[in-house]
């Protein structure tokens, strides 16, 4: 591990997460993000957590092709917990939430208090432990038929990060140190690349940047 790398953990803590471990973890199939995630979740649980979390992996994630496979566990078992993205459509004519899970064909009705604590679904979708149920019913909405109830969503994302993080953080490294962690942020590797285009790459995230005017 490199000094620069050391102070990134030292000054940011649990927000610190090695990015090279998604990939030799096998998380690749996973959202660098989501992997990234539950690498994190998975260090607090300390010693043997490697293991344990590609057991997780593996007892609940899913192809797309095993979609079928999926549904056989919703009908005979009663329920299946997968990890997916779920996103949510609001049906007016019913004042249902419709949580759509695209790569398993699957409908599912949405509890308005799971919509509530994570309205990110309905805007981009989020990634998740997502907990199926079989409905005593089917419904159809939009003319489809809703197979399962969504019972307990569980979301993969960063916490909530302080400004305050950042700015007590960047006072302990250099400017040359400072681009180095927004460049490894972004996943590259800052050492293959010169000032120049350090600088360049940085330019490419000012879309991405919000403030007020």
């Amino acid at each position: 591990m490199t000094e620069l790398s050391n102070k990134v953990k030292r000054y940011f803590g649990e927000y610190a997460v090695d990015k090279k471990l998604a990939y030799e973890l096998e998380l690749a199939k996973l959202p660098r993000y989501v992997a990234e995630y539950l690498i994190s979740e998975f260090k607090l649980e300390g010693g043997g957590w490697e293991e344990k979390l590609r057991n997780f992996i593996k007892q609940h994630y899913y192809e797309p092709e095993e979609k079928e496979l999926v549904k056989h566990k919703l009908i005979t078992d009663g329920n299946v917990s997968i990890i997916d993205e779920l996103r949510v459509v609001v049906d007016i004519e019913t004042d249902t939430h419709v949580g759509i899970i695209q790569s398993h064909d699957i409908l599912a009705e949405v509890p308005l208090s799971i919509v509530e604590r994570n309205r990110a679904t309905l805007v981009t979708g989020m990634w998740g432990l997502i907990k199926l149920t079989k409905p005593p019913t089917i419904k159809y909405i939009f003319d489809q038929p809703v197979g399962a109830i969504v019972e307990k969503f569980t979301p993969f994302q960063a916490p909530d990060t302080d400004p305050k993080i950042l700015a007590e953080a960047r006072g302990y490294f250099s400017l040359e140190e400072w681009i180095d962690v927004l460049i490894n942020t972004i996943g590259l590797e800052p050492r293959v690349y010169n000032q120049r285009q350090k600088l360049l790459l940085i330019t490419r995230l000012i879309p991405n940047c919000g403030g007020k005017h």
